[in-house]
């Protein structure tokens, strides 16, 4: 049997298409013959030379000049602030006046938590700013400032009776009180009775040490943000306790391993809270004192003494005898 034969492949030659200047001339000719087209290549040429000047012209007159700054949304940080932290935006030009570099500028000032810059043409420059909102008031070595409930120090202030106030300190312990006595559990669940309850008299809270204060900038943010959280969620009652002061031990890095520390407003209940789980301690610091204040632990006096509810389920009470300070 033969082979078979395959047909043999070749390749098609390359046509090179050569230009003809003499019809390259004529088919020019023939498009400059018709005046639209002669009209239609005069406008774009105009145009091409003209397009840069008149866009400089126009960002350089003083008809598009900045001639007011528009500011809304401000309470706390005055207006002229705003302005400060603008720059120099009033008699430039609007175009000049980028509305992602000003909303940028303004964001990376602590009192503005976010800011919105429009251009209303011809002259004027509208911005919208939204501050941030005081949870409470952090202490530190360097003073009081105001902290939202991200956990930003935003300003600095005067202590006011209007928010609560969290203290930072050192690792340590800071307050010097009594020896404290042997206690009983006390279950949250279940209170204990009056004649088992052990009798010791509270000291009044001192101010901590000025070393004995900590740097409240060096904190992660979300520490802060967690006591301020609890802090604010104290003071509209939802521990049942009026509350002075918060006490944050932050540790030390990188585990910090944080706690917190609450004193009554009068200074005679002293709350250990340790960290975490806030809503299981919150509610087993509610039911205790509601169990206590049923079986006569105290009367129309706020309570006194001491609280561990760093194990929600195993509270444990040292409440102060009647009418001790």
């Amino acid at each position: 049997m033969s082979p078979r034969r395959v047909p043999s492949r070749t390749a098609k030659p390359v046509r090179v298409r050569r230009v003809n200047p003499a019809k390259l001339a004529a088919s020019a000719w023939g498009f400059l013959r018709r005046p639209r087209n002669v009209s239609f290549l005069g406008v774009f040429l105009v145009a091409c030379f003209t397009a840069g000047p008149i866009m400089r012209y126009c960002k350089d007159h003083r008809y598009f000049t900045v001639r007011r700054v528009e500011v809304r949304g401000t309470e706390r940080v005055p207006e002229a602030r705003v302005r400060m932290w603008l720059g120099m935006v009033e008699g430039e030009s609007i175009w000049r006046a980028s509305p992602q570099a000003l909303e940028e500028s303004l964001r990376q000032h602590p009192p503005i938590a976010d800011a919105h810059v429009r251009r209303i043409l011809p002259n004027r420059i509208e911005v919208t700013v939204l501050e941030r909102e005081p949870g409470a008031m952090v202490r530190d070595a360097s003073g009081f400032y105001l902290a939202d409930d991200e956990g930003v120090l935003f300003e600095r202030a005067e202590p006011t009776a209007a928010l609560p106030i969290v203290t930072v300190v050192t690792e340590g312990e800071p307050f010097v009180g009594p020896p404290e006595p042997p206690a009983k559990p006390a279950l949250a669940k279940a209170a204990r009775a009056k004649a088992d309850a052990p009798k010791t008299e509270v000291a009044f809270v001192p101010e901590p040490a000025p070393e004995a204060l900590g740097d409240a900038s060096a904190l992660p943010r979300r520490i802060l943000a967690e006591a301020v959280d609890v802090a604010t969620r104290l003071e509209a009652g939802l521990g049942g306790i009026g509350v002075s002061e918060v006490t944050l031990r932050a540790g030390t890095p990188p585990a910090y391993e944080p706690e917190l520390v609450v004193f009554s407003s009068d200074g005679r209940l002293v709350v250990r809270f340790g960290w975490g789980a806030w809503d299981e301690k919150l509610g087993a610091l509610q039911t205790v004192l509601a169990n206590a204040r049923d079986h006569g632990f105290f009367g129309e006096e706020p309570p006194a003494g001491d609280l561990d509810v760093r194990d929600p389920e195993l509270v444990v009470a040292r409440w102060a005898e009647e009418g001790t300070a």
